[in-house]
């Protein structure tokens, strides 16, 4: 059961109590429409690998979003710093988050998958998005945000349709 559906179904449960074996039944049809519901068998050393090279295109995206915004931030900090020094009066108004670094959440899949006995992985519609495709749950939002921070980024949001 995906997340999706657990919440789905305990938030149908919350509002008409509990639920019959056909209204379960209509419900999961109805979810199952919506969804993929699909599994993937994969090799763990093939997961494996391509979970550490995601891992490494991020670390370098990250590297060069840092880069590109302490660039970003001293000019912008050079700029206020020159108005005032030439005597303008301005509003002083930098508002810059520092990119995130996500690279834990590789990290930790790659132990997983290195400490795992098993040597064929099942993959959910979820997982399979994450390891595989590389799209986690921030990634958008992340390459979004920092795309115009490094060349890498913008032509991978290029890439994925972001």
């Amino acid at each position: 059961m995906t997340r999706l559906e657990f919440y789905a179904q305990e938030t149908l449960g919350a509002v008409i109590g509990h639920t019959t074996g056909l209204e379960r039944a209509n419900f999961n049809n109805l979810i199952g429409r919506y969804t993929l519901n699909l599994k993937a068998l994969m090799d763990r050393t093939k997961l494996l690998d391509i979970v550490q090279k995601n891992k490494i295109r991020h670390e370098e995206m990250c590297k060069e979003a840092i880069e590109g915004f302490k660039t970003r931030a001293l000019k912008a900090l050079t700029d206020v710093t020159a108005k005032l020094e030439a005597g303008d009066v301005c509003d002083v108004n930098i508002h810059m988050p520092c990119p995130e670094d996500h690279t834990q959440d590789y990290a930790r899949a790659i132990a997983m998958l290195e400490m795992t006995e098993q040597d064929i992985i099942e993959l959910d519609e979820g997982d399979f998005a994450k390891l595989v495709q590389d799209e986690w749950d921030w990634a958008e939002n992340w390459v979004r945000r920092h795309k115009c921070l490094s060349k890498t980024i913008s032509n991978y949001a290029s890439e994925k349709g972001w």
